[in-house]
């Protein structure tokens, strides 16, 4: 195999062949050898000089095709840095080489692969030369065959490809500049597209090359002018093609679709083409209602029966008549409105396909009742929105039907069925929480247009599901979605009246039913609406309690899902109504009342959930009228866990070390940790009184588990770290440090935090935290340190030093080893720089002063590529580079860092596992070329002059640039820092640039075509020449 790699040789394409097949019928050892060959054939510079012998004497398609990637490599990365004769001779070797190819119809569908690569590397070939060196590229593909020609068949195929690299992937691969001059060119050649599209759909009968020419129309219709678009003769035979062969009709059906999406022209000659394409439009649904079946009356039904009835084929087609019906109504309802009959025909069928069970079509059809529903609610009031709403009435009655029908299953929903059984869903559905999204807004579009008809049709299903007519989970479950989804939608008294009746029979309904799987069900639905409906619940206090206690009874329903759905919906109902809840009537509240109760509530709940419960407590001691209520309300909620803390604490206190050993009590105590860290997350600034009895606890529990930790460490080394007793003291350290942090993020008590928190965050936790083996440090000690600088703000800014002493130099110990491991140390770190930034800079800057290696640190951000990191890294050296600016170290630190950011920033931009850091970079770039934009371009290290000599020392490596490139990029970052969208796409042109040879000189060209382009339109502004025409290549060959 390695004669092959020996240039100096000729090429035996023999050997070449044997190769190629070894790859793909080889033994393992051979597929590796010949994989490895090729490999080091292909990255060879000179193989590019040795294809055309492969593509000519070859007949192994495999060899062929690996021939034609070695050229579309070159041709893509090193076309300009061929001489002109070279690049004439490659293009004229691969046009003659497609058209040899193209000898019959039969053999190019037979060869369809490989003329579908020559294809791509002859319009790579077009990319780098048309429209410049290359400008009758289009027309010569448009006018080089006949429709009897085989050759028209590949043209069009070329000419779809062209479309689709110019719009639709241009982007990733030519700069802005040349994309648009692409699309310049062809908004010139458009016409000859279209002819071409013409003669072969008004004339050719072989349906292969019909759908070639309607796929090719297809792509280029978005960007046509209407001028060229509506041509009558196309379109009458477009809407005859809409049915019949079942090969053309979905690719006529497309192509329509696109030319109903495209916009008219103004005055008299938009009215014409109006006309013509309601007459086109008329003329094809004529032809689609009566190719449905007749085994129904309705339109709907007839609808579905075909996509029920037909085959894969019909199912596919049905999906593009989807789109064509939603393209021709988005743009020309307003023109059909008094044609009764096709505005109400065409939204039946549409009815129809919303009632055909496939994920996609129906996605399709809400997405248009949803732009429907928002357009007829939110239009002015005029005759043709009056004749729309009395012409539809049925029409979107039916829809919101099918909308109740089918409602899709919300996040709170936790109980699902599978295959027949109900089962506790763990993870949810974010496709269906998006589909649940969408259906939810259209339902209240359409109810806003006619409640009523909403609350009519829910109000019968439910009755349907009470006397068991309809009853199904599925039923059930949906009415109560959408009963759910259309809240705040109706006004006060109809929502109360179908609150009421949904909430009544549902209660009237679980009592009569048996069966645990079936009463799970209807508890589930009742927790949903009733966690939807706070607006009555908040003007009806007697309703919620009586809410409440069920939601209570259900969290003793042992049936998998239904608890833990209970204690969601309470915690939902404590944070939209915590005020109605400690709302004092009689001399009580009803949270006084549930807080007395509390172990009786909670007594049947795993610890998980008891734990959750304690969330829900805490939004209503948050929202009670006057700081004692407060107070003594989270005492009440509190009263048994401080009494069993108090007491483990003594046994702690009392055993010591030994403590640690006894999984029992270290699991009791990790429960109450877990208690107050969910009660301190939402009941604010309260829990101050409950730290001021537990603060100390709270430290010495964290200082003897730390001791222990070092000393099981040195007493048996770090994999004891592991063993289950371990676990426990680790998972209580993480616990302790989540009290801390929530409670000192939302507490406004500074000097409780600054006097009886803060020395102790230090001497125990960030002590620890520094001594520690790295696998022992929590990152939530970086997250408490975090929270105390931003509550604290500046009157933590003589302790910044002490911070960064602590924290910096041991994470860095911990993530340094590689740029992925441990990413909640990098972030929590990164926070933390974000922290000591935004609110402690002075004090920050200084000490950076004297460590440099934290500034090398906030640096290191840019390398990194997994998103969080990279995020948090780059906005703090982004702020880090705001304050600066405006501080007395701005000089010191620009010229000790300005280049050395420069070239990270666009090092890691030329790396695509950066792409997501792209907004970050060129927000920094701009910062930095406006601060050396300040000083005179000849001040050392940052002035203009320095920084342009340094790039071009530095990007010189870079094989694709040039000096005259980099200074050109350069020019252009001074001239467009202070604008946003011209900086970001030109430095994503100059990215394009650096992975493209000889890019300087298409730039070089463009200019030249801009030139001529004056010469052609300013008179005087060039001598007069006369030129030869150029040859049309395809039809010479």
């Amino acid at each position: 195999m390695e004669t092959i790699l020996d240039f100096s040789q000729p090429l035996n394409v023999q050997q070449f062949d044997q190769v190629v097949t070894s790859m793909s019928s080889g033994s393992p050892a051979q597929i590796m050898e010949a994989q490895e060959v090729l490999t080091k054939f292909k990255s060879n510079p000179d193989a590019f000089y040795r294809v055309d012998k492969l593509l000519t004497e070859s007949q192994n398609p495999g060899t062929r095709f690996f021939a034609l990637q070695v050229l579309e490599e070159t041709i893509l990365q090193r076309w300009n840095t061929l001489s002109a004769a070279n690049q004439q001779a490659v293009r004229n070797f691969v046009v003659n080489l497609i058209v040899r190819e193209c000898t019959s119809f039969e053999h190019i569908r037979q060869s369809r692969a490989l003329l579908t690569k020559m294809n791509m590397t002859l319009v790579s070939i077009a990319k780098r030369e048309w429209p410049v060196r290359w400008p009758t590229f289009i027309q010569d593909i448009s006018t080089s065959a006949s429709p009897s020609d085989p050759m028209v068949e590949n043209n069009l195929n070329l000419l779809r490809l062209v479309g689709e690299e110019v719009f639709e992937f241009g982007e990733k691969s030519l700069t802005s500049r040349w994309v648009e001059r692409k699309k310049q060119a062809l908004a010139q050649d458009f016409r000859f597209i279209m002819e071409l599209c013409v003669m072969v759909i008004v004339k050719a009968q072989d349906t292969a090359l019909l759908r070639a020419a309607l796929a090719t129309l297809e792509v280029y219709v978005p960007w046509m002018t209407p001028e060229v678009i509506f041509n009558e003769q196309v379109l009458q035979s477009i809407a005859t093609l809409v049915v019949g062969d079942e090969n053309v009709r979905a690719e006529a059906v497309r192509c329509l679709t696109e030319i109903c999406s495209a916009g008219t022209s103004s005055g008299a000659t938009g009215d014409q083409q109006v006309r013509l394409i309601l007459e086109t439009f008329k003329a094809a649904f004529g032809h689609i209602l009566s190719a449905l079946p007749t085994t129904h009356s309705s339109v709907m039904e007839r609808t579905v029966a075909l996509y029920e009835q037909g085959s894969l084929v019909d199912k596919e087609y049905i999906s593009s008549l989807n789109l064509l019906l939603i393209a021709f109504l988005r743009h020309y309802y307003s023109n059909i409105s008094y044609d009764d009959l096709l505005l109400v025909t065409c939204h039946e069928m549409l009815v129809g396909m919303s009632n055909i069970y496939e994920k996609e079509l129906f996605k399709s059809c809400v997405e248009y009742w949803w732009w429907l529903g928002d357009h007829l609610l939110r239009a002015p009031a005029s005759a043709v929105k009056k004749n729309l709403m009395s012409k539809l009435q049925r029409v979107l009655s039916d829809v919101r039907f099918v909308l109740i029908r089918r409602m899709a299953k919300p996040e709170e929903i936790i109980i699902v069925e599978e295959e027949g059984e109900l089962r506790r869903e763990h993870v949810s559905d974010v496709e269906e929480l998006q589909m649940y999204n969408l259906m939810r807004q259209t339902l209240v579009f359409l109810t806003h247009l006619d409640p009523k008809d909403t609350r009519n049709i829910m109000a019968d299903l439910m009755k349907r599901q009470v006397d068991h007519s309809e009853w199904s989970w599925h039923n059930c479950n949906t009415l109560c979605w959408a009963v759910g989804s259309i809240s705040m939608a109706l006004s006060e008294q109809d929502e109360s009246d179908l609150f009421v009746k949904i909430i009544t029979d549902l209660l009237t309904l679980f009592k009569s039913m048996s069966g645990k799987e079936n009463r799970a069900v209807i508890a589930s639905d009742v927790m949903f609406i009733v966690g939807q409906y706070p607006r009555y619940l908040r003007n009806h206090i007697t309703f919620l309690a009586t809410v409440t206690k069920k939601v209570f009874q259900f969290m003793r329903e042992k049936f998998p899902g239904v608890q833990d759905m209970a204690v969601d919906t309470f915690v939902k109902l404590s944070k939209q109504l915590a005020a109605k809840y400690t709302e004092v009537n009689g001399g009580s509240s009803l949270a006084a009342d549930i807080a007395k109760n509390w172990s009786s509530v909670t007594e049947m709940l795993s610890l998980q959930q008891i734990q959750t419960c304690f969330n829900a407590a805490g939004y209503m001691v948050a929202a009670a009228p006057t700081e004692p209520q407060r107070s003594s309300l989270l005492e009440t909620f509190l009263v048994d866990t401080n009494a069993s803390f108090k007491g483990i604490t003594q046994v702690a206190a009392a055993e010591g070390s030994v403590f640690c050993q006894n999984s029992d009590a270290m699991s009791e105590l990790l429960h109450y940790l877990r208690v107050f860290a969910n009660v301190a997350d939402s009941c604010g600034d309260v829990f101050v009184y409950e730290m001021m009895s537990i603060t100390q606890d709270l430290y010495g529990f964290y200082r003897t588990f730390s001791e222990a930790q070092t000393k099981t460490i040195s007493e048996m080394g770090e994999a004891a770290l592991f063993r289950q007793d371990m676990k426990l003291v680790r998972f209580a350290k993480r616990e302790i440090l989540k009290i801390f942090e929530r409670f000192v993020s939302h507490a406004t008590q500074l000097d409780f935090i600054a006097t009886a928190c803060l020395p102790d965050t230090f001497s125990v936790v960030l002590l620890d935290y520094e001594n520690a083996i790295p696998e022992a440090k929590e990152p939530g000690a970086l997250a408490l340190a975090t929270a105390c600088v931003n509550t604290l703000g500046r009157r933590i800014e003589s302790d910044c030093g002490a911070i960064l002493d602590h924290t910096f130099n041991a994470t860095v110990a911990i993530i340094a080893q590689d740029m992925e491991s441990h990413p909640d140390f990098r972030v929590n770190l990164f926070k933390l720089l974000q922290a000591l930034n935004k609110n402690c800079f002075e004090a920050f800057v200084c000490y950076t002063a004297n460590h440099e290696d934290v500034v090398s640190g906030m640096l290191w951000a840019i390398k990194h590529t997994d998103y969080p990191t990279m995020s948090t890294g780059l906005e703090t050296l982004d702020l880090f580079l705001d304050n600066v600016v405006k501080s007395e170290y701005a000089e010191v630190f620009y010229t000790a860092y300005m280049q050395r950011i420069m070239v990270d920033v666009m090092v890691a931009s030329m790396d695509s596992l950066h792409a997501s850091g792209f907004p970050y970079h060129v927000r920094i770039l701009q910062k930095l070329f406006s601060v050396s934009a300040m000083v005179p371009v000849e001040t050392p290290t940052i002035g203009k002059n320095a920084i342009a000599a340094y790039l071009m020392e530095n990007l010189a490596v870079i094989p694709t640039l040039t000096g005259s490139s980099v200074e050109t990029f350069v020019e252009m970052c001074y001239a467009n820092f202070t604008n946003d969208d011209r900086f970001r796409t030109q430095f994503a042109d100059f990215l394009i640039e650096v992975k493209v040879w000889g890019a300087e000189q298409e730039n070089q060209m463009q200019e030249a075509e801009e030139r001529r382009t004056r010469e052609a339109t300013i008179p005087g502004f060039a001598a007069l020449t006369v030129e030869e025409p150029l040859q049309n290549p395809f039809a010479s060959a």
